[in-house]
């Protein structure tokens, strides 16, 4: 058969071999196709697409919506949405960021006598922001965990743990229904070594304090520093050297962070609770702990201060007397005498540097004038003791000899002759810490007459009459007439 002819009109050249595939190819390469009928409706199509594709962003958006307002509400009131309960094990409801079910007192009771504890009352914190939303105005209570102890003189009941706990916001759930608690926070309460409360007690030797102590009450402070936070104090009673010992720790609650923080442990010889003390007009409360033994006074003051850590921002720092709160000249001795226990003779040290410090127009700094209201503090109880007049010559001789009053306390001995007879007892009884305040007074002032005298009492009562006038010779600036007038005091005991 022959090959078919073209129409009439029109040229048809001949392709050479392989230039049909070479022809499609570079139609397609181009981006140009041959016009085809499912092109015609490609718009309907994307239009419909895109409408598709928007329904269902929307739908899923409304399902996660839906599905948070659901979660916030089971949080709020699980009671709220009571077609979700049936479908959660009991054990499982509602298990929010670590958060269990809320409960009745009762069931939070109950819950704990199982485990062999048992709980106290609830302790008020007033109200806060609910840890739920962080607006919504809850009552805030601490509901302490007991357990029997044998450490206390009587069997009683410690407390082991403090848990937060805050109730369901109103109207969260009905009023037939008893009230409900989240538990928010919980923390373990260590005891109280007894080695802590032996070196509060001056010149003890620490022996035989191997216990831990419990803490049986909770309580909050009066008179703490105003602010955010809550001070509470956690105390417990030993009994040793017929003293009634109290101790326990200082909390400070922060609401911000539903957070307890143990600032301070105490101990009080006194058997007296710390007390906040305001002792300037603009200033902050301060902490005072009474460790007193007998007559010989003894504070401990602490101030609050901001410290670098978020969820508890404040910390109790003790007003030290180690290291002067100023570098002027004479400030060193008037701690030296406080810590020898010579707390007027200090406070008139102070009070005389300050003095020339105002005139010169010199501004103490706020460590100077801490130290000088511990000094005052002690200062007023010793002069107190000394003024006051006690059932005994005997306790008047100590109370004058414990401020520094060495002539004051000479002068009872010679009006008293009789109490010659206790004057040994006491001088040996009292040697330390009255042979030390000697020691100081005699290297300010090696011409006290006075304090020389106590000084080789203190020695006729600890070995002889024969080593207290020895020692008296080598003192500088010693006379003849003082040897004779303190070998007279000598011969009467």
């Amino acid at each position: 058969m022959g090959t078919p002819s073209s129409k009439p009109g029109k040229s048809n050249p001949q392709l050479p071999s392989g230039a049909t595939t070479q022809f499609v190819s570079s139609v397609v390469v181009s981006g140009h196709s041959p016009p085809s009928k499912s092109n015609t409706h490609r718009p309907y199509h994307s239009w419909l697409a895109y409408l598709t594709a928007l329904l269902l962003l929307l739908t899923a958006s409304g399902v996660v919506v839906g599905l948070a307002w659901a979660a916030v509400q089971y949080l709020l009131n699980p009671e709220a949405l009571p077609f979700l309960q049936r479908w959660l094990p009991q054990s499982q409801r509602p298990l929010i960021r670590g958060i269990a079910a809320p409960q009745t007192l009762a069931e939070i009771r109950q819950s704990w006598r199982y485990r062999q504890k048992t709980t106290g009352e609830f302790f008020s914190l007033g109200s806060n922001r609910s840890f739920l939303d962080g607006r919504t105005p809850v009552a805030e209570f601490l509901l302490p965990l007991l357990q029997t102890q044998a450490g206390c003189a009587t069997p009683c009941q410690a407390i082991v743990e403090l848990q937060l706990y805050q109730a369901m916001p109103h109207g969260a759930t009905s009023s037939l229904r008893p009230m409900r608690f989240y538990l928010v926070n919980q923390w373990p309460i260590a005891k109280t070594e007894e080695a802590f409360i032996v070196t509060t007690l001056m010149e003890a030797d620490g022996m035989g304090a191997s216990r831990q102590l419990p803490l049986t009450t909770l309580t909050r402070f009066e008179g703490a520093p105003g602010g955010d936070g809550i001070w509470l104090n956690l105390s417990g009673v030993t009994h040793r050297h017929n003293l009634a010992i109290a101790y326990g720790q200082v909390l400070y609650y922060n609401p911000r962070s539903y957070h307890l923080s143990p600032l301070l442990e105490w101990a009080s010889p006194a058997g007296k609770l710390p007390q906040w003390e305001r002792f300037e007009a603009q200033a902050l409360p301060e902490l005072v702990i009474d460790q007193t033994m007998g007559m010989e006074p003894r504070y401990q003051i602490y101030r609050v201060e901001p410290a670098r850590f978020v969820v508890s921002p404040l910390q109790l720092r003790p007003i030290s007397l180690l290291e002067p709160g100023t570098s002027q000249q004479g400030y060193e001795t008037a701690l030296l005498l406080a810590r020898t226990g010579l707390w007027s003779n200090s406070l008139r040290w102070i009070e005389t540097l300050r003095q020339r410090a105002n005139r010169r127009s010199g501004q103490w700094n706020r460590t100077a004038q801490a130290q000088r209201r511990l000094i005052a503090k002690h200062a007023a109880i010793a002069q107190t003791q000394a003024k006051q007049l006690w059932a005994s010559s005997s306790q008047q001789i100590l109370a004058n000899l414990l401020d520094g009053r060495w002539q004051a306390a000479l002068s009872i001995v010679e009006a008293n002759p009789e109490v010659a007879n206790e004057l040994a007892s006491l001088l040996r009884t009292n040697a330390g810490r009255l042979h030390q305040r000697v020691q100081v007074t005699l290297r300010l002032d090696p011409g006290n007459r006075p304090a020389k005298a106590w000084g080789a009492l203190l020695i006729a009562a600890q070995v002889s009459p024969a080593s207290a006038i020895a020692w008296l010779k080598k003192q500088p600036r010693t006379t003849p007439t003082d040897i004779d007038y303190i070998s007279t005091l000598l011969a009467q005991i």
